[in-house]
């Protein structure tokens, strides 16, 4: 235990100095006792007594097999699977059994902060989180207003000779909420128009930061909304015929419950530009953190 604690620390230190630390130093920023984040961890939380708790806990929790759930996917004949899982596993019973997930709270922090990061590259990351329910409609939603804000972005930092990338996030448990991070970066000025030259990283943040407001608050047009449902149905097409995305939507609808598949074209479809003003205005009223790099 001792030499995997020497190697988090390590870890962690190394990655102070990466931009993927960013995304991790907002989120903790915007819920500072929440502890169950798997990207981010804190090896001063790995005291001596923590192997004899965790042994504990998986005891008490994984000790027989109907306490999990089993995902079994594609072309499978039920019968010869039933018999080979009984072969391996042993027996077990499928239904007529409950489990009820703890209730787990935490404290989002409300209004906005600023961070400062390390980086041999400059660039500034924008994060937006909102606790809310996550319905089909609100996560679809969500992804449209990613979309237009891609596009909103890239009017304002084309010229600047930087790029946006524009990720979204969410979360099922412990609570329902769901995030967008915007990063701003240089471009490489061989891939720019001769007209367009590199303008300094803190003028694209503090454009980037004056034109979020409006972005994330005004209404869709109807050009903006359409590109943005192309764009979510060609993503959900690929997704469910994927092998590696599929998995993960088996797995929020038979453990998590929640169904993102089903008749998902028409529930594109549907998304208004009222929807995506709603969604927006949550992420932009929620907890809101800057970093910007040094």
């Amino acid at each position: 235990f001792e030499y995997f604690r020497r190697c988090a620390e390590l870890e962690t230190r190394a990655s102070r100095s990466s931009e993927d630390y960013a995304y991790c130093r907002a989120d903790s920023a915007m819920r500072p006792d929440f502890r169950y984040a798997g990207a981010f961890r804190d090896p001063a939380k790995l005291a001596k007594a923590f192997p004899s708790k965790a042994e504990q806990y998986f005891n008490s929790r994984f000790c027989a097999s109907q306490d999990g759930i089993l995902f079994i996917s594609g072309d499978i004949e039920e019968k010869a699977l039933l018999q080979l899982l009984s072969e391996t596993v042993g027996g077990f019973r499928t239904d007529g059994t409950t489990s009820k997930r703890p209730n787990t709270t935490y404290r989002q922090r409300a209004g906005e902060s600023t961070l400062e990061a390390v980086s041999d590259n400059g660039f500034a990351l924008f994060s937006r989180a909102a606790i809310a329910p996550l319905t089909p409609a609100r996560l679809f939603a969500l992804e449209a207003g990613a979309e237009v804000v891609r596009a909103r972005l890239a009017a304002i930092l084309h010229p600047m000779g930087f790029r946006s990338s524009v990720t979204t996030s969410y979360e099922i448990f412990p609570s329902e909420r769901f995030g967008m991070s915007i990063k701003i970066e240089a471009c490489n000025p061989s891939t720019l128009p001769s007209s367009v030259s590199v303008a300094d990283v803190s003028q694209a943040t503090a454009a980037v930061k004056a034109a979020l407001p409006e972005t994330f608050t005004k209404l869709p047009d109807a050009a903006e909304m359409n590109t943005a449902k192309d764009a979510i149905l060609q993503f959900m097409d690929y997704s469910v015929s994927n092998p590696s995305t599929a998995w993960e939507f088996i797995r929020l609808r038979y453990s998590c419950g929640k169904d993102y598949t089903s008749r998902y074209r028409e529930q594109i479809k549907s998304v208004s530009a009222q929807s995506v003003k709603e969604v927006m205005t949550l992420l932009h009223n929620g907890a809101r953190v800057t970093v910007y790099s040094r």
